[in-house]
């Protein structure tokens, strides 16, 4: 057990401070977030370096190891010892000056080298931020979708709502999404791709379609859901002006209401653009386009009832697309980005009759008058 530092005292590691990523507060109070939940952990080690003129010198006090019985040793750092140095991990160390409520005590594992040359530091820096291999967001976000049924719904996150409702929109078989997308789990069904796709569509995506309509910020939605206080904090108690299109029906847990708009849309997009012989809009940034397209045109509804803001949804989506169909969306310019989905969901609005040409940048004008234009 490390005590939690209250001032960022313990300084990168020597010469190599200047190499390392300058300390970005923004990351610190992010982690500093997750830290002030009630399940955080670290599960990683922060590596520390310790000179070997810790245990020399003659003003500090030196750091101790003694072997005792069957060969486990202990570590003693008295006060006053030499400081060590943060060869990695100095953002998830530093991060506890920017928690407001900072644990009484919180178990950091360290990885400590005694007389660890600053080349070798350099080394050990390089080799673990060179060589770490991110989790593919899917295979993550699959992860939400698991012991549903350990945690009640009104402390469900938006994003193991999303991903519940993702999940069940491919294993219901009268969903218009019934096994075509990937799900990223051993032993999972493998997912059919949609007529003229190269690839089903990534779970991910589709995701972040039923994310969009909750919250705009899941991370921070998730972070007070696990915040450390005498009550457990509940659905309700979050921020209510978010901006997401249906954040009151999640607040509410009208969660039947939002997945039944969602399966009813999906329907439409399976019927207009992804039937006959090749299915149009199927790329992971054109499902979340389409996602980004739901929350446009379900916005202005949604204090009606459920029944009359899914009639409204489909009226019109079945209207846009019908049109739609004519798109060049094979085009260059949706290329596969953000700021191509920004771009084929501005088709959209478009199509639907918004008036957002003086919106959009003024080089993107044109090619939006071509497109629609061309239909």
């Amino acid at each position: 057990m490390v005590e939690t530092p209250t001032k960022p005292g313990w300084p990168m590691a020597g010469k190599l401070a200047e190499a390392q990523r300058a300390p970005d507060e923004k990351r610190m109070k992010q982690i500093a977030a997750f830290i002030g939940t009630f399940d955080a952990t670290f599960p990683n080690s922060i590596i520390l370096a310790v000179d070997d003129a810790s245990g020399d010198d003659d003003v500090a006090a030196p750091w101790k190891i003694e072997v005792g019985p069957k060969g486990l040793a202990t570590l003693s750092i008295p006060e006053g010892a030499r400081q060590a140095s943060v060869v990695d991990g100095q953002h998830r160390l530093f991060a506890f000056d920017f928690v407001k409520e900072p644990p009484d005590r919180f178990d950091l594992l360290c990885a400590i080298f005694f007389g660890l040359p600053e080349p070798v530091q350099a080394f050990v820096f390089a080799t673990i931020n060179t060589n770490q291999k991110p989790v593919r967001r899917g295979l993550a976000m699959n992860l939400y979708g698991y012991n549903v049924d350990d945690q009640s719904r009104n402390e469900w996150s938006p994003e193991k709502l999303a991903v519940f409702m993702a999940r069940r929109l491919n294993f219901e078989k009268d969903s218009p999404l019934h096994q075509r997308v990937k799900i990223e789990a051993e032993g999972a069904p493998t997912a059919e791709a949609l007529p003229g796709a190269k690839r089903a569509i990534p779970m991910a995506a589709v995701v972040d379609a039923a994310l969009g309509l909750l919250t705009r910020n899941p991370k921070r939605d998730r972070d007070q859901l696990k915040a450390r206080t005498l009550f457990r904090v509940k659905r309700s108690d979050l921020e209510a002006q978010d901006g997401a299109a249906l954040r009151g029906w999640y607040l509410e847990e009208r969660d039947a209401d939002t997945y039944a708009l969602l399966k009813a849309y999906f329907q439409v997009v399976e019927e207009k653009l992804w039937s006959g012989e090749r299915a149009l809009l199927t790329r992971a940034v054109d499902i979340r386009a389409l996602g980004d397209f739901l929350a446009d045109i379900a916005r202005p509804h949604a204090g009606r009832k459920q029944s009359e803001v899914v009639s409204a949804v489909v009226e019109t989506s079945t209207k846009v697309f019908a049109k739609a169909r004519a798109i060049s969306f094979d085009d260059p310019f949706f290329e596969a980005t953000y700021r191509g989905r920004r771009r084929v969901e501005n088709v959209l609005r478009l199509v639907s009759g918004e008036k957002i040409l003086d919106q959009v940048p003024p080089d993107d004008r044109p090619h939006y008058e071509r497109l629609v234009r061309a239909k």
